[in-house]
């Protein structure tokens, strides 16, 4: 833009970083002092005489969303002075508030690690019970004894009750016997028993007069036990371990759980030199143990 004053340029002013020029905005010009100046486009336009109105500064603020709202007002007149007194005012076009992006503040939490109670295991101590061990008995003392009988009046097993065990033995006639697993076989020449084989393990027997085992060798002929007998069948020595409950006159014996010899339909008591029936042996068992503190109970 060009100002003159009767043909003379008085100045000059680039209006193309205007804010309104770009969008065919009207340019202002703003007198100071100057009521009687005229006015001249140069184009055969409208000629404006009398003074210029003032324009009012308006500062509009423009809320911001933000906490803080500063609006910035600018007013910024400029004022041409001319030798004549002439002043040519540029009109400056109202302020405008720009908003300041005020950035917003994000408090990000800071993860603080919370320290963890941990319990600390303190050792209790147990009670520990520890068993008294109680001994046990070496030497065996029968409680009771079971027998089990075929229809022809035979002995087929027996059981045997002491404090420390159980025996039960499983009974064919005379020859084959199974005594808790055991397996023991008898031999005969004629009606004497001669020998027996238990577990694989031979040994000869050798008997009296009376058929009663008295001496017990090993399959070389080495002897292992003898017995002898007073005259009711007692025991009156014994050397070693014979192998064979199979003692007097050839008779099984249970003297060493009860006092009595098996002889098939009787019962005998060497003790007392006498035999006995079912019922009269449970009765003699029964004085036995008045008397002798001997014990024998049979179901």
């Amino acid at each position: 833009m060009e100002v003159y004053k009767n043909g003379l340029l008085l100045g000059t002013r680039n209006v193309s970083s205007w804010p309104y020029y770009a969008n065919g905005g009207y340019i202002g010009l703003w007198f100071i002092d100057a009521q009687d100046a005229l006015l001249d486009d140069f184009g055969g336009g409208n000629v404006v005489s009398g003074p210029t109105a003032t324009p009012t500064v308006t500062s509009t603020p423009t809320r911001t969303p933000t906490v803080t709202n500063t609006p910035t007002i600018t007013s910024t007149p400029t004022v041409t002075h001319t030798p004549t007194r002439t002043n040519t005012p540029t009109n400056t076009p109202l302020a405008t508030n720009t908003p300041t992006h005020t950035p917003t503040v994000t408090h990000t939490p800071t993860r603080t690690p919370t320290p963890s109670s941990t319990p600390t295991s303190t050792a209790t101590p147990t009670r520990t019970n520890t068993p008294t061990i109680t001994p046990t008995p070496s030497t065996p003392v029968f409680t009771s004894a079971n027998f089990i009988y075929d229809g022809d009046g035979k002995r087929v097993k027996s059981v045997m009750n002491t404090n420390i065990a159980t025996t039960t033995t499983y009974f064919v006639g005379g020859h084959y016997e199974v005594n808790n697993g055991v397996v023991t076989k008898y031999y005969y020449a004629g009606s004497q028993r001669i020998a027996l084989r238990t577990n694989g393990i031979l040994n000869y027997l050798l008997g009296d007069h009376l058929g009663s085992t008295s001496l017990t060798t090993d399959a070389n002929g080495a002897v292992i036990s003898e017995m002898r007998y007073k005259a009711w069948g007692e025991t009156r020595y014994a050397s070693g371990t014979t192998p064979t409950k199979y003692t007097y006159t050839g008779q099984y014996s249970y003297t060493a759980d009860f006092g009595l010899h098996y002889y098939n339909a009787r019962w005998y008591d060497s003790y007392l030199n006498q035999s006995h029936g079912f019922w009269e042996w449970c009765f003699v068992v029964s004085a036995r143990t008045r008397t002798h503190n001997k014990m024998g109970v049979v179901s």
